[in-house]
């Protein structure tokens, strides 16, 4: 309506009404565009030519002049008609165009959530910071062909992935360093002390037979263990520093993870004297809460069955504290020999876990 005194009575009657409905529907009345409106809403015509024909997308004119467009469930609102049309062409068009040729659909390998792959580029991702020892500055790299499917490996029917830069570690931060070498200085030396400590004690109650009672056979059958214990986490260390290159090891890691990986194969004998050192450790580490479970146990039967044999009572508690954790130690070795161990060749042997393992 261009009659200004008509379209001035009509505004006046509408705000008197508050809301204004018909057929239960909403009405809103708005003023005429003014010219600069009208010029600004045309400028947009030409980004909604180009999305005219998607069915699936939406747009609108927003009073006074912003285009709103949804696509794939992403809402955008555009008043700078050259930006619309800019996200229209390389969001909107392109993704027409690539559902036309194909493209390397997204997945997760195990290790990495790729994106979705053009047709003949070199997709690369972020090393994920969810792996601690990654270089997490880097990349992984997988390759997408001309037909829109990801490249395999030469040497198995796998996808080829490059995670080269990801386990090369960048350089180490000194101060972290210097932490880790006083605590290992730390906790070396209070094991020796220990080991040293208890040693003492053994000889002590083993040489004077005055000492000799089932309740100090079972402090020295704790005493032993503790000093097992000990003994496995030195020679964990040394089987550490004198194993393979840390660059190995985590080149095994991404075997487990992924399907082909451009590293150097890597000799699973070396990871013999690994897989013996934990075993031996987590038993150690089983008997030490095992004998601290017998001292209770010898304690409970002075009281409440202080009729019986201490003898009776030292054969029962020594299969106890050496016999029930072997049992379970085998069962966790055996499990792990047959799912850890029986794998294809490709995927390589399992990391050993040394790292950690200080109890």
């Amino acid at each position: 309506m261009h009659y200004y005194q008509g379209r001035e009575q009509i505004l006046k009657k509408v705000r008197q009404l508050a809301q204004l409905q018909f057929n239960s529907q909403s009405i809103d009345i708005f003023p005429d565009f003014t010219a600069n409106v009208a010029k600004a809403r045309a400028a947009f015509t030409e980004v909604k030519k180009r999305i005219h024909n998607r069915p699936n997308d939406q747009y609108g004119l927003i009073y006074p002049a912003k285009l709103r467009i949804i696509f794939i469930g992403d809402k955008r609102e555009f008043t700078d008609p050259d930006k619309a049309m800019e996200f229209v062409t390389y969001t909107i068009v392109a993704s027409m165009q690539r559902s036309a040729i194909g493209v390397c659909v997204p997945e997760w390998d195990g290790l990495i959530c790729w994106p979705q792959g053009f047709p003949g580029t070199l997709t690369k991702t972020p090393c994920p910071r969810y792996i601690y020892d990654f270089n997490h500055a880097e990349h992984a790299y997988r390759r997408c062909d001309s037909n829109g499917s990801w490249v395999l490996a030469e040497s198995s029917n796998k996808t080829w992935v490059n995670y080269t830069e990801c386990i090369k570690s960048p350089e180490p931060n000194k101060k972290r360093q210097v932490f880790f070498e006083r605590l290992h200085i730390m906790y070396t030396v209070g094991y020796a002390v220990s080991f040293s400590s208890l040693l003492v004690a053994i000889f002590i109650i083993g040489y004077f037979r005055r000492l000799h009672c089932t309740r100090n056979y079972i402090h020295m059958h704790l005493f032993v263990s503790f000093m097992l214990r000990a003994v496995s986490i030195f020679v964990k260390d040394h089987v550490v520093h004198t194993s393979a290159r840390l660059q190995e090891f985590d080149a095994v890691l991404m075997n487990n993870f992924t399907n082909a990986v451009d590293v150097a194969p890597v000799d699973t004998s070396q990871y013999m004297g690994c897989k013996v050192t934990v075993l031996l450790f987590i038993y150690f580490l089983a008997t030490n809460y095992y004998w601290i479970l017998v001292e209770g146990l010898y304690l409970h039967s002075l009281i409440f069955m202080a009729f019986l044999s201490d003898s009776k009572y030292l054969w029962g508690f020594t299969l106890i504290g050496w016999g029930v954790p072997a049992l379970f130690v085998a069962a966790w070795a055996v499990v792990r020999a047959m799912l850890a161990d029986a794998r294809s060749p490709e995927s390589g042997p399992l990391r050993c876990p040394l790292g950690g393992l200080n109890g």
